[in-house]
């Protein structure tokens, strides 16, 4: 058997000088992430590379030793957008990758993947609606007015009725050209398109949020507050520098601000340590920052085990949530030990129509970690099977000193099995850890999860640790979601009716614990399910296909505006951080964790 072993990602155009000093720098799951860019950005995968193939920048949040660094940074042509302490948050030219881990001054540097992006029922459901009309008792109506209320995300239209005039700022990142654009005047903001045409996420949250009056009735908890919008294509850096861009609006008008990140990933540490997490962390003590828990809470994408002496390994089978056939899986998985003993992970393939195991991969992982690739192309004997590659980097990460082993994969299955349409062959993967180590394995839900493979006695995946790690921040507030309505009636009159119960908590909302102090997650429960708001029309226009999830065309003065239905706990934040706003206006002295301690002590338990 011939398998291709890298020792740090021969397999991209990316070559770090220094295996140990790029492991002790560079978490595995930024090696991996280095090594998918790569090859994603390959015209032909089975190719070598060449530079015109691969984007100009590559964004890393960067955590520098010496003030030195931020020279040499820059002398290497590194933009950096904004800097808390000792956190950078760049874009580093793509060619000049290889020589970020020769600078002393740097002391880790975090590549992440994209990001996924995760009202008129629901602002009656919370009470928003009685405190907006003035019908608490009080005499007082508040709309959020006087407060800064933003959004990192991405899908805008600004000409959307529910944002025509309101939007004061709206800042664009494209972190992969290092680019960065600003509109204040209206008519700059006005005459905008569209970030992304692929995508009406960030209208529907964004007048969730803050979405001003309209005739459709269908308007924000706080369409008083002024709105920054921020956009990029999800990288961390481009989230992050989004709430710094809301957070300098705050300041210089002399307002309180809400901030909400409708995104996630299941991927991560889960306790707060990754850089992501404590530069949030940092911005969280000027702003409220309300984070989506995920929408993993009824998904097979959690594995836990806490292994004793000769214990059998932890494992199950990969499957795509594309195909739901086993025939094409792509995706990213993480297994987090508690402690700094090593973990070792073995890739099998196992024969359905045989019942057997087919193929065993090499060990990966133990004292000395590293890095593995398994690519059809070089290996005869798995080209058998599927066509494509897995990718494994292990090590103790620099960030919180647990051993960690990341996983990339895009393969496709060569056969159909004799019982149906589905994949003859299953990746199966195999993690061992130490004695009395718990270790935590996770999918990233959004295109893989973890398969029943009841032949060879693998397990499911679970959901009972299925919270976004992005949310488990120590100064930011993580929002699940509940039901709040269960009938939408659509533009063709016609209507879509659901079966759960108003009121309770939404069966896909992620759930879990922070795993350094074991604060459960999420903090509260805001409506998420079904949720009512504002479509982006460049979106419609590029995909028709859509026009099922209207439930109202709304015309203008010179064009149609368009509301759908979504679910999810990308509705249900932004409506806390409305919320927010709400009480902000009422007391603008409340800071952030006093808005975080009254939502948790008063939500109602259920």
């Amino acid at each position: 058997m011939k398998n291709r072993f890298i020792i740090i990602l021969l397999a991209s155009a990316i070559s770090l000088p220094d295996a140990a000093d790029a492991a002790q720098r560079l978490s595995p799951q930024s090696r991996v992430t280095l090594a998918v860019s790569s090859r994603k950005h390959n015209t032909n995968a089975k190719t070598r590379l060449h530079a015109s193939d691969h984007p100009a920048y590559i964004p890393a949040i960067i955590e520098i030793s010496d003030e030195n660094a931020v020279d040499s940074l820059e002398a290497l042509g590194t933009v950096i957008y904004r800097r808390r302490g000792n956190l950078l948050l760049t874009s580093v030219p793509y060619d000049k990758v290889d020589r970020l881990t020769t600078f002393s001054v740097v002391a880790s540097a975090e590549f992440s993947p994209q990001r996924s992006a995760y009202v008129d029922t629901a602002a009656r459901l919370s009470g928003a609606k009685d405190v907006i009309d003035g019908n608490t008792g009080t005499g007082v109506s508040l709309d959020g007015s006087g407060i800064v209320a933003g959004f990192a995300d991405t899908g805008f239209d600004p000409s959307h009725m529910a944002f025509e005039g309101k939007v004061a700022r709206l800042i664009h990142y494209d972190e992969l050209t290092a680019t960065r654009t600003q509109l204040d005047s209206p008519d700059d903001i006005a005459a905008w398109t569209t970030d992304n045409r692929d995508e009406s996420h960030a209208c529907h949250v964004g007048n969730i949020l803050a979405g001003q009056h309209t005739v459709a009735g269908y308007d924000g908890i706080a369409p008083g507050a002024t709105l920054v919008a921020t956009t990029s294509r999800l990288y961390d850096v481009g989230i992050l520098a989004g709430v710094e861009d809301i957070i300098d609006y705050a300041h210089g008008t002399d307002r309180p601000a809400v901030v909400n990140l409708s995104l996630g990933s299941t991927l991560g540490p889960h306790d707060g340590s990754d850089l992501f997490c404590r530069y949030l962390d940092l911005c969280g003590g000027e702003a409220a920052i309300c984070l989506s828990a995920g929408n993993n809470g009824n998904s097979k994408i959690s594995l836990i085990k806490t292994f004793g002496d000769d214990d059998a390994p932890l494992g199950s089978s990969l499957e795509s949530r594309r195909g739901w056939d086993g025939l094409a899986v792509d995706g990213r998985s993480e297994a987090w030990s508690s402690d700094s003993r090593p973990m070792t992970i073995t890739f099998r393939i196992y024969d359905i129509n045989e019942r057997r195991f087919v193929y065993t991969s090499p060990e990966t992982g133990g004292p000395d970690g590293g890095d593995t690739v398994i690519d059809s192309e070089s290996d005869p004997e798995l080209a058998a099977f599927i066509d494509g590659y897995i990718m494994a980097s292990a090590g103790v990460s620099p960030h919180n000193g647990r051993y960690t082993i990341s996983l990339a994969y895009d393969y496709t299955v060569s056969e159909t099995n004799v019982h149906g349409p589905w994949a003859r062959y299953y990746v199966c993967f195999f993690v061992t850890g130490a004695a009395g180590a718990t270790v935590h394995v996770w999918a990233d839900g959004s295109t893989s999860f973890f398969q029943n493979l009841r032949y060879a006695g693998l397990p499911d995946g679970g959901s009972e640790m299925s919270i976004s790690s992005m949310a488990c921040g120590h100064n930011t507030i993580c929002v699940g979601a509940m039901n709040s309505r269960n009938s939408v009636p659509l533009a063709d009159g016609s209507s879509r009716n659901w079966d759960f119960k108003v009121g309770d908590v939404a069966s896909f909302s992620s759930y879990g614990s922070r795993l350094n102090d074991g604060s459960p997650l999420p903090d509260f429960c805001a409506p998420g399910n079904q949720v009512i708001s504002a479509m982006n029309r460049y979106y419609i226009e590029s995909h028709p296909e859509s026009a099922g999830l209207i439930t109202a065309v709304t015309r203008g003065t010179d064009r149609d505006h368009y509301w759908f239905y979504d679910c999810g706990t990308s509705m249900s934040s932004p409506h806390a951080a409305g919320i927010f706003a709400l009480w902000l206006e009422a007391d603008p002295t409340l800071t952030p964790a006093q808005l975080k301690e009254i939502a948790v002590t008063t939500a109602p338990r259920r």
